[in-house]
């Protein structure tokens, strides 16, 4: 969908949805991966010249055991959070700012767990919330995970 203006790229977008809702089956190519991601039901990804897997989103993200994100947005008033290593199974912490912080669970994490035991030690250390959004790995993140972040 390069080429096209913001409001007729949004109209094809919406279209294409519709079709796909009406059971028909629609097969585009594109770079664009947040377009594949908002359209498509199932997904081919491509490196090399040769197909390397199709599946829907999750199931992609499930094999390459990527991880979910947690983003926690505390109020300026909170006191820091501590230790979070200790509660649940983590792959990183990123402080984006003294408020705002990214967790990324281990690929193999129980996500409904995780979350529930995020909240309650926040909880337990007296932090004020201002957001708590679980964040799903984009398509893309999910291409560089199967080509290697190499060129194709």
């Amino acid at each position: 969908m390069t080429g096209l203006d913001p409001a007729s790229r949004y109209q094809v977008k919406q279209i294409l949805k519709q079709l796909a809702k009406d059971g028909i089956t629609i097969l585009f190519s594109s770079h664009i991966l947040s377009d594949v991601q908002d359209i498509a039901s199932r997904i081919g990804i491509l490196g090399r010249g040769k197909i390397m897997n199709v599946g829907t989103p999750t199931e992609l993200q499930e094999r390459f055991r990527i991880g979910d994100e947690v983003e926690i947005v505390l109020a300026t008033d909170s006191k820091p959070i501590e230790h979070l290593e200790r509660v649940v199974s983590l792959e990183t912490v990123t402080q984006q700012t003294p408020e705002r912080m990214i967790i990324r669970l281990s690929g193999n994490a129980n996500v409904d767990e995780s979350l529930s035991q995020i909240l309650r030690e926040l909880i337990t250390q007296g932090c004020h919330l201002r957001n708590f959004n679980l964040l799903k790995p984009s398509l893309e993140e999910i291409y560089l995970k199967y080509v290697g972040g190499a060129s194709t």
